[in-house]
């Protein structure tokens, strides 16, 4: 129903913006390892503040054998600023 967080591309990518703007954004329609995942992902810019949203990509970048590196709330505003 929903792609798998272990061992996600996005998850594990030095670069966290594509991680990011998922978890401020939402996504829908997600393609992992071949298999497409319909169900969407709501955005949480609206309900969580940027510190937040950090805690919970951080959580992610480091549960289940992931090793992405940490996310601060700095770089979370940085790309909120930036949306579209």
């Amino acid at each position: 129903m929903f792609p798998p967080l272990k061992g996600s591309g996005v998850v594990n990518k030095d670069d966290a913006s594509k991680h990011i703007h998922v978890v401020l954004d939402g996504m829908s329609g997600g393609t992992v390892g071949g298999v497409m995942y319909p169900s969407p992902m709501p955005p949480f810019a609206g309900a969580l503040s940027d510190a937040e949203i950090a805690d919970i990509i951080d959580y992610e970048r480091s549960s289940w054998g992931n090793h992405g590196k940490p996310v601060t709330a700095a770089q979370v505003t940085v790309e909120r600023s930036g949306r579209k």
